[in-house]
């Protein structure tokens, strides 16, 4: 039993499916197929059920998976101690972070890290919040530069707080429910009621961003359970645009406040602090798998960029 196996079966069973393996593996269908009949044969069990082109782990397949993920989490982690030997002469980080963070965080961390540390190899995915975990839960990722959700923290990641960030109501200064707002002692900005909203067209992001795991979450305190959406869309610069041309309502967090343009026709609402209408900017890791020496110093020197230049 080889660790190419372990990892060759682990991601089978992650796929659901041995073609989906194989293309994700750039390994020959055939021989995955060879691979798990020699391992059923030997070890006299049955790794999967097989429904057509789809196949789901057995109880004894899953007792492999998490066989598999304990022995190739020991051996990342030896790996990663005796790559520390080599100190910073070579090394690699594989960094995650989303689109927008990227745009900020990118040009301020990779010249001074490359200018320190030249030979170490910097692997950048950006992408968004979703797969971004599932990157670093599934080892590819060393760490995750992201918005943490109060609510929805997964227990086998680290999250290293940064920075907290309230959200606002975001709304043309023509929409008839701005005259319901009222100040409110310590807030920056007017507070709007969340009730209001309940009538109100919304214009959203993706589910699969955090900005919309957050407005969900928010949304579903104050009851409001079935808001009513009118576009759902990827780039929250175009949601705002929308709503400087009078339709629609949307929450952003309020260092949005910089990228905003025509902010001579949008207005900005506080929400009640009974909602926790916030999130966190922070550094996630993997609690199961150690950190090599280079991308600890990348990660020291991320927390030091972050916390000067008040990055998102």
């Amino acid at each position: 039993m080889t660790t190419k196996e372990l990892l060759y079966i682990k991601t089978i069973i992650e796929e659901e499916s041995v073609s989906g393996a194989a293309k994700k593996l750039f390994v020959a269908q055939p021989a995955l197929s060879q691979l798990i009949k020699r391992i059923e044969d030997n070890y006299e069990i049955r790794l999967f059920n097989r429904v057509g082109n789809k196949i789901s782990s057995t109880a004894d397949g899953e007792k492999y998976y998490s066989m598999a993920n304990q022995i190739l989490n020991i051996t990342e982690n030896f790996l990663l101690e005796i790559s520390n030997d080599n100190r910073l002469n070579k090394g690699k980080v594989r960094l995650g972070t989303t689109n927008f963070l990227g745009a900020s965080i990118l040009p301020k961390i990779l010249p001074r890290f490359y200018d320190s540390y030249p030979k170490v190899e910097l692997k950048i995915v950006e992408t968004n919040t979703t797969e971004l975990e599932e990157g670093l839960l599934n080892g590819e990722l060393d760490l995750v530069v992201m918005h943490s959700l109060t609510e929805n923290i997964n227990n086998k990641i680290n999250y290293n707080l940064i920075s907290r960030d309230e959200f606002l109501i975001l709304t043309n200064k023509q929409n008839p429910i701005n005259r319901h707002s009222v100040e409110v002692k310590g807030r920056k900005f007017p507070q709007l009621d969340l009730n209001l909203l309940e009538s109100e067209n919304f214009i959203m992001v993706h589910k699969d961003q955090r900005i919309r795991q957050v407005t969900d979450t928010i949304l579903r305190k104050a009851e409001i359970f079935n808001p009513k959406i009118l576009y759902t869309l990827k780039n929250f610069s175009t949601v705002q645009l929308i709503i400087s041309n009078g339709v629609g309502v949307t929450f952003m967090p309020q260092r949005y406040l910089s990228i905003l343009s025509n902010t001579d026709i949008l207005a900005c609402f506080s929400i009640e602090e009974k909602y926790n209408a916030y999130w966190d900017l922070c550094i996630a890791t993997n609690k199961n798998l150690g950190l090599s020496l280079a991308a600890t110093t990348f990660m020291d020197m991320l927390k030091i960029v972050l916390i000067e230049d008040r990055v998102f």
